[in-house]
Parts: C-alpha cells; sequence; structure tokens
C-alpha cells in the first residue's frame, strides 16, 4: 500500500474556512484561480500537507506519474507565492515556507542544485528562525547525500559564526572536520560517525549548553538582553545535536 492511499484523494477541498479536506483539483484549483485570497489559503494547506505528502511518498521509494504531478503543483504555487511577496509591499505570506517548499519539491523532481539554491537563499536573509533552522537541516542533509561534504562544512562553519556567544561551537566544527574530512575521508564517503563518538560530541555539547546558561544567567543582563541571547543558545545546541544526529 502506498502513502497516497492512506489519505483521501477524492474529497474536495474548499478555499474558504479554516479546514481543507485533501484534493488534488482544489490544488489544481489553487493555481488557476485569480483570487490572492483563494490561493493563499489552499497555500497554506498545501505547505503543510501536499508537500509532506509527497515527499514521504518519495522518500518511500514512489515514483508515480501523480507524485511527479502533486510536486509539480506544488513548486508551482509556492513560486507564486514567493514572487507575490516580492512585488507587495507588505509580506502577507509565508515565503520562507514556500521557498523551503519548493525546494523540496525541486529535489524530488531530480532537481538537486535548484533546491541547494534554493535553500540557500532562504538561509542568507533575515526570516522566521524556524524556517531558517528547518531550512538548513535540509540543506545539510541533501548536501551529504550528494556527496558534497565540503559545502557542507562550510555551511556548518557559517551558521556557527551566526551564533557568537557560545563556544561550543568549535567542538561541532572540529567534529565535522573530521568526521566529514575537509582534506581527507572517513569511511563511508566521510558522511558518517559511530556511536562512540556521537555520545561523545553530544555529551560535550550538552554539557558546554549547561555552563553557557548558567555563565548567561550570571551577568546580570537586562531581561530583554538576556532572553534574547539564552534564545540564541538553545538555537545553536539543537541545530547542532540534530546536525550531528545525521550523522549517525
Amino acid at each position: 500500500m502506498t502513502i497516497l492511499s492512506t489519505f483521501s484523494i477524492d474529497s474536495v477541498l474548499s478555499p474558504s474556512g479554516d479546514s481543507f479536506d485533501s484534493d488534488r483539483e482544489g490544488l489544481r484549483d489553487a493555481l488557476s484561480t485569480g483570487d490572492p485570497t483563494a490561493r493563499k489559503q489552499v497555500f497554506d494547506f498545501a505547505n503543510r500537507y501536499w508537500a509532506t505528502v509527497a515527499t514521504e511518498a518519495w522518500n518511500e521509494g514512489e515514483r508515480s506519474s501523480e507524485i511527479m504531478e502533486i510536486c509539480l503543483d506544488v513548486k508551482r504555487l509556492c513560486e507564486w507565492v514567493y514572487e507575490t511577496s516580492r512585488e507587495e509591499s507588505e509580506e502577507r505570506y509565508d515565503t520562507g515556507g514556500a521557498v523551503t517548499t519548493s525546494g523540496m519539491m525541486l529535489y524530488v523532481l531530480g532537481d538537486t542544485d535548484g533546491a541547494i539554491e534554493r535553500f540557500r537563499e532562504i538561509i542568507r536573509r533575515p526570516v522566521n528562525s524556524y524556517f531558517h533552522e528547518s531550512t538548513f537541516e535540509k540543506l545539510i542533509s541533501v548536501l551529504i547525500k550528494d556527496d558534497r561534504a565540503d559545502e557542507a562544512m562550510v555551511e556548518v562553519e557559517q551558521l556557527l559564526e551566526s551564533y557568537p556567544h557560545n563556544d561550543f561551537g568549535a567542538r561541532v566544527k572540529e567534529a565535522y572536520a573530521h568526521e566529514m574530512g575537509s582534506g581527507g575521508s572517513a569511511g563511508g564517503g566521510g558522511t558518517k560517525i559511530d556511536a562512540e563518538t556521537y555520545g561523545k560530541v553530544t555529551t560535550a555539547l550538552s554539557e558546554q549548553f549547561s555552563r553557557d546558561i548558567e555563565t548567561l544567567s550570571a551577568q546580570g543582563l537586562p531581561p530583554a538582553e538576556l532572553q534574547v541571547r539564552m534564545g540564541d543558545a538553545q538555537k545553536a545546541f539543537q541545530s547542532a545535536m540534530e546536525l550531528l544526529s545525521r550523522l549517525l
């Protein structure tokens, strides 16, 4: 049984109200309608639902024409959202999500370079932190799967530079440099680490994160600044742990 068979493909998607049923015709209607409000509503649903369905189906090995058509439709809708947002003075759409999702669809469709370009585009400009982190994870994953470990290392270095308040970044960088290999290779293309190394690095990161929080708390910073600094520390810690887990 394919993943698509677990969803109600033939139900009706209405571009009104808060609840949407999963339906291919609704996605197609969103591409043909000239009503920006309807398109936005359908995009919100398509971005959450259809992109996930298509990606999971592809990951499970399904290469049906229906999957490819869904990917193309979602990509077209995401690109419409992105272009519309660029032309408007007020951003009414989730452009971070649109660019990230269109990148996912490009990857599923076989355009790895196009996907990487999309991911990098959204990472290089200020966006909602959720999409920055999510997109970064996708970028690293695609680069590693495409045997571009050196480029992944550069992305890691640039991310760590974005969190100057944390001194454990060097540990993550060292782990990546050793295991992924900027001048050599570890077994299996240099893209994996063993369980022992993973355990040691994650333990060190956890301990350093706790020390960072204690240090910040003792500095007597204004509440607003303390909150920002702790948020940066938390984001960096989570990113480091997630990135390392992908190499296990």
